[in-house]
């Protein structure tokens, strides 16, 4: 619904920076609370942010490629993404092993949020 009231013309990588930091920080807060309806506050926002991500990706790649190419790029686009899931989530599950869950969560949270700075960064720059 969020990305459906969006203005025609709205600046879809500006949102995409946004909402990924958003992500981040509803990540960074689930991983620091033990307090069970909280973290489930803290779970909403973060999954808003990365639900909106992946829609909004998907909307930039469909909306910047040629119609002839549209199919296979959006086939590459997801054997890309759904190979890469099960992989970080097997690399996640071990380092989570080794150092902890919420200390995990942790550092996706701070590298979602690095990520989304440099990418306004470079946004910026590109204006």
């Amino acid at each position: 619904l969020f990305l459906a009231s969006l203005k025609q013309g709205t600046n879809l990588t500006q949102v995409l920076a946004k909402n990924t930091f958003l992500f981040g920080i509803g990540l960074l807060l689930f991983s620091q609370t033990n307090f069970y309806p909280l973290a489930l506050l803290f779970l909403l926002f973060g999954s808003f942010g990365m639900m909106s991500v992946w829609t909004i990706t998907n909307t930039i790649v469909q909306v910047n490629v040629h119609n002839e190419f549209r199919g296979r790029v959006i086939s590459i686009y997801l054997m890309i993404l759904t190979a890469t899931v099960p992989i970080g989530s097997l690399l996640v599950g071990s380092v989570s092993h080794y150092i902890g869950v919420q200390t995990t969560i942790l550092i996706q949270a701070i590298l979602a949020m690095i990520i989304s700075v440099f990418y306004i960064i470079y946004l910026r720059k590109k204006e």
